[in-house]
């Protein structure tokens, strides 16, 4: 079957052409691995976006694609219902959904899509292309150590602009989900946030090696919610990492920040760690 989908601006940003959204990528990337047929459209950094996906649609007014999938996060709501009523105003035939981190969350806010992907979107992205499938689909958890590659060869690579000290970095995933239940997260309540799921690390070293040897990056964001929720896992990672010559930064649990943890991040090629900081007022 063939699927588009599409990656909105994020003017919001001070740059959005600095390192690509991977959930989507993980999506095309899934789908892909199923046999089927797809494309990204990749409208970061885009301006003109509204007339991009005219231009895009009427291009392809002769293809059926089973789905057009739009990836948000809340401050990209807005861009996403704006390609809604592009892609409607083109071609009121195709079916577009809607998934990521604001259908997750807030699906109540999200009429006018056909198809709303909540939880994990590598697995529910599956169930959206059935035509008798519920309207809000909420995907099963999906096994980090089965994830594809993201499909990075579906966009511009070298339009990105993301740097660590100066050399070339790519956006990472190496765990997902945090257990705490802090009371200013909106994802604390529902499954797919709360759910600590990690990567083996010889999976997490094969992507990071391929990114070297397919497009010459070797420094890395690290976008887990925080790295240092599992101990061991960490230091097994720090230690494979300490065998490369990589670079990479992480966010972390401050309270779980602790020396040991800092000397064998430092040690794995770790040169930056961001984290919140909370108050102790109620």
């Amino acid at each position: 079957m063939p699927v588009a989908l599409v990656i909105p601006p994020s003017p919001f940003l001070i740059s959005d052409r600095s390192f690509p959204f991977l959930g989507v990528l993980l999506v095309a990337a899934a789908l892909r691995q199923a046999g089927h047929q797809v494309e990204v459209l990749d409208l970061a950094g885009a301006e003109d976006y509204r007339e991009q996906v005219a231009t895009w649609a009427r291009a392809r007014q002769a293809e059926d694609w089973s789905l057009v999938g739009i990836t948000s996060t809340t401050a990209q709501f807005p861009y996403a219902r704006a390609i809604l009523h592009e892609l409607k105003r083109v071609d009121k035939r195709w079916a577009v959904g809607i998934g990521g981190a604001h259908p997750t969350v807030q699906p109540q806010s999200c009429g006018g899509f056909d198809k709303v992907v909540m939880d994990d979107g590598m697995s529910g992205v599956f169930d959206a292309l059935k035509p008798d499938s519920p309207r809000e689909v909420i995907g099963p958890l999906t096994d980090m150590g089965l994830w594809p590659l993201p499909a990075r060869d579906l966009i511009d690579m070298a339009s990105y602009t993301a740097d660590i000290g100066g050399l070339k970095a790519t956006s990472v995933m190496f765990s997902s989900g945090c257990p705490h239940i802090c009371g200013f997260c909106s994802g604390r309540l529902l499954r797919v946030y709360r759910t600590q799921r990690r990567r083996p690390v010889a999976h997490i070293m094969h992507e990071l090696d391929h990114l070297v040897a397919t497009y010459g990056i070797r420094a890395f964001w690290a976008f887990d919610d925080e790295v240092n929720i599992n101990r061991e896992w960490l230091l097994a990672l720090c230690t494979a990492l300490g065998q490369r010559d990589y670079i990479w930064r992480a966010f972390v649990k401050a309270e779980r920040f602790t020396p040991e943890v800092a000397a064998a991040m430092r040690a794995g090629g770790c040169v930056e760690v961001g984290f919140g900081a909370e108050s102790g007022s109620a």
